[in-house]
């Protein structure tokens, strides 16, 4: 029974250990950013410094230092969690430090504590060479659910903020309105209209005429890179696409208004060129770097003995 008890009394005086450790160099750099920061002028002058950076900073240190010296992850993950409830219980003091409201330091200290548990822990794992798979795995599981959390939350607050024209008095919503009249008045004061048909139009019209555009090109160029393109030529292309593919939106827009818009005006002598055709030709652009990669990796799935196949029938390399 003793004997079972010891490696347990031994891990345990491990993790007390640890803890304590990763606690000090916390401390040690709060006060040297309170230091740094010019103690209690800063706060004087509402200059809140951000103490929980500071602590994280040190925890960082602490728990890398404890990954080398222990090289087991589960002390180290349990030195972070009772870390954090340390922090936790010195908010008062923390609290003269920055003047920080309990719920954003406990959410900020979280954050920054869990950040650096796994990167002092991937860091020591790293070099150190010894396997913990939690300081890689648990990132990225946080990371994938994080990605659905921060959807579903992008849809609360849309239907937030949009949902009372549903029962705001005043308003006289109605779904056949919506969607089927062409006025839009959200800022009326006296009779509100919240019509879409034209947005809907407006949408299907650059959509179709982008299509259009975009597709035979795509194809064109999705066969040139996957049938007649070889060596550095097709590597070339195929770097150029994928840096057209990569970029933003907002530069695209800023290209349709400073180059196309111009152009536009001069050749159909319109008095504005922000019309459909420039969005559907922008819309186009941004969408033939895709249709190119993808169009060529299918083409480069197709297995080999049917163009074998074909080549023996007589098809030329066009049919083929």
């Amino acid at each position: 029974m003793h004997a079972q008890h010891k490696p347990a009394t031994k891990e345990s005086t491990k993790i007390v250990f640890h803890t304590v450790l990763a606690l000090a160099c916390a401390a040690l750099l709060v006060a040297l950013g309170w230091f740094v920061a010019g103690g209690a002028q800063a706060r004087a002058t509402n200059g809140a410094w951000l103490a929980e950076g500071w602590l994280a900073l040190g925890a960082f240190a602490g728990f890398l230092t404890t990954a080398f010296l222990t090289r087991r992850g589960r002390i180290v993950e349990w030195a972070g969690i009772f870390c954090w409830l340390a922090v936790l219980a010195a908010f008062p003091i923390v609290h003269e430090l920055s003047g920080r409201t309990f719920w954003p330091y406990c959410l900020l200290t979280f954050t920054f504590l869990f950040a650096a548990l796994h990167l002092g822990g991937f860091l020591a794992s790293e070099i150190g060479g010894f396997a913990h798979d939690g300081f890689i795995e648990r990132p990225i599981r946080i990371a994938g659910i994080s990605a659905i959390v921060f959807v579903f939350g992008i849809v609360f607050f849309v239907f937030r903020e949009g949902g009372p024209i549903l029962w705001e008095k005043g308003t006289n919503f109605s779904i056949g309105e919506f969607f089927g009249s062409s006025e839009w008045f959200p800022t009326s004061l006296g009779n509100k209209r919240y019509g879409v048909l034209l947005l809907i139009i407006g949408t299907l019209s650059v959509t179709v005429v982008a299509i259009v555009i975009a597709v035979p090109f795509a194809i064109g160029g999705a066969i040139f890179l996957s049938e007649f393109c070889s060596g550095k030529l097709r590597e070339w292309l195929k770097i150029i696409i994928e840096l057209l593919a990569a970029i933003p939106s907002i530069v695209w827009g800023f290209i349709g208004i400073t180059v196309i818009n111009p152009l536009i005006i001069k050749w159909f002598g319109v008095s504005v060129g922000l019309n459909v055709l420039n969005a559907s030709v922008i819309l186009a652009l941004m969408a033939m770097p895709i249709m190119v990669s993808i169009g060529e990796d299918a083409l480069k799935a197709v297995p080999d003995s049917y163009r074998e196949a074909a080549t023996a029938l007589g098809a030329t390399r066009w049919q083929i």
